[in-house]
């Protein structure tokens, strides 16, 4: 605010100089009363406990979105790794089908152990039949 301004009659008398401490006073004292109150403000927007404490929801939320963030970050770093790991596995595989095989010769227990599970069905049946039989001899009258 100028000294013109609250002054109408610029070819009036020059105010005095009480007159001019006066309005400076007074123009400090409304400065200070905006000073204070942005001061007040500053020190409410900075107080973290004071936000946390009447918007928890708002943390809440913050922090989930935190941990979503990390953690997709996270899955989106390994996410090569296990690609890759994957493709590694098929190739293998692909190659195992594709790769001629040379005939194996059969090892003398896995010859014994198939003998064993055709003949031992063939037995039990050949013993049943032979026990049946043998009871129908017995049991008729001769």
């Amino acid at each position: 605010m100028r000294s013109s301004d609250t002054h109408e009659d610029l070819n009036g008398p020059a105010p005095t100089i009480p007159q001019l401490r006066g309005e400076i006073d007074s123009t400090r004292d409304e400065l200070r009363i905006y000073i204070s109150e942005l001061d007040r403000r500053r020190q409410e927007a900075f107080d973290l406990k004071l936000h946390i404490r009447r918007h928890p929801a708002v943390v809440i939320g913050v922090g989930v979105a935190i941990v979503a963030i990390v953690t997709g970050a996270v899955a989106l770093a390994a996410r090569p790794r296990r690609q890759k790991a994957i493709a590694r596995r098929g190739q293998r595989g692909l190659s195992r089908l594709m790769s001629p095989t040379l005939p194996v010769s059969p090892s003398p227990n896995s010859l014994l152990k198939s003998l064993l599970k055709t003949a031992a069905p063939l037995g039990v049946a050949m013993a049943r039949r032979f026990i049946g039989l043998r009871r129908n001899l017995w049991s008729r009258p001769g």
